[in-house]
């Protein structure tokens, strides 16, 4: 599907040319199977809100679990003096 914005400019000629431009670039890229920048970065973003797998989930839990267990051994240090 192409979608075409023609608003770069205020003169009815430069977004016409602008948009045939746009047009042309984007059926080039279409018929050579080429991805646009725009479309791989439309493409990672996805693949960084994709919901993570079950194994991904147990994995990042168990380390949160050794990182918070590590902190904790990082308490202030208290002497107890019996005076």
């Amino acid at each position: 599907m192409l979608n075409l914005r023609p608003w770069f400019s205020i003169s009815f000629h430069l977004r016409k040319r602008n948009s045939r431009r746009i047009l042309l670039d984007k059926i080039e890229a279409q018929l050579s199977g080429a991805r646009t920048a725009a479309e791989q970065e439309i493409a990672k973003i996805r693949r960084q809100k994709r919901k993570r797998s079950r194994r991904a989930k147990l994995k990042l839990l168990a380390d949160k679990r050794h990182q918070a267990e590590k902190k904790s051994l990082r308490g202030a240090v208290r002497l107890d003096h019996d005076d």
